[in-house]
């Protein structure tokens, strides 16, 4: 089985949609990992896709998703951006990591996040303890002799897309944890729509 954890989206199942089809068209078994299934219950996200909550609160979304699967059956793991997260839940032990846009290195803000700074979700990422949370996980799994690949975009000589940028020191750390693959002047939300990009990425795991 391949868990597909999806991050900020509005409709997690047509994000998602392309990576799925073609994992089954690979003879693969998708499932759909939404951590912010709870969090869609609240207005205030439905809509505009804050959340009041910290990284805990998706964690524990999907624990319980999770609770009832035999963790033997998870071969691979696809995270976009925010679903990262979703790796740090005790229930989540893939063969195999993809980790499509994590948000590891510095966040370009919108307009309304930035008048909502003062969130926990934003807090966190501002600071670097999510990025250092996450990290600590990575070494865990480096440990543990598991295959982490990570998939960002590259803009000109700068690693990063339209959101995310990983300065050389956040980068250097990443390729010491993981394979990175780069694909150039890809924005941040093609990872998940695109066909192609979604065919390579499979096609490479």
């Amino acid at each position: 089985m391949d868990v597909i954890a999806t991050g900020y989206v509005k409709n997690a199942g047509k994000h998602a949609l392309e990576l799925t089809k073609t994992l089954e068209a690979n003879g693969r078994e998708p499932y759909l990992l939404d951590v912010f299934r709870e969090e869609r219950k609240n207005y205030l996200f439905s809509k505009t896709l804050l959340t009041t909550s910290d990284h805990f609160s998706p964690v524990h979304t999907a624990e319980i998703e999770l609770a009832n699967m035999d963790k033997r059956d998870i071969k691979r793991v696809y995270t976009h951006s925010y679903g990262i997260v979703s790796i740090l839940t005790t229930f989540m032990d893939a063969d195999e990591y993809i980790l499509i846009a994590p948000p590891l290195g510095t966040v370009k803000w919108k307009a309304i996040e930035k008048i909502f700074w003062f969130l926990p979700g934003f807090l966190e990422l501002k600071n670097g303890s999510l990025q250092g949370r996450l990290f600590q996980r990575l070494n865990e799994l480096k440990a543990a002799g598991k295959k982490v690949t990570i998939v960002i975009s590259t803009n000109g000589a700068d690693f990063g897309d339209d959101r995310v940028e990983y300065p050389i020191e956040i980068f250097n750390k990443m390729c010491d944890l993981t394979i990175v693959k780069t694909m150039c002047g890809i924005k941040h939300a093609q990872f998940m729509r695109d066909p192609e990009i979604v065919k390579r990425m499979i096609e490479e795991t």
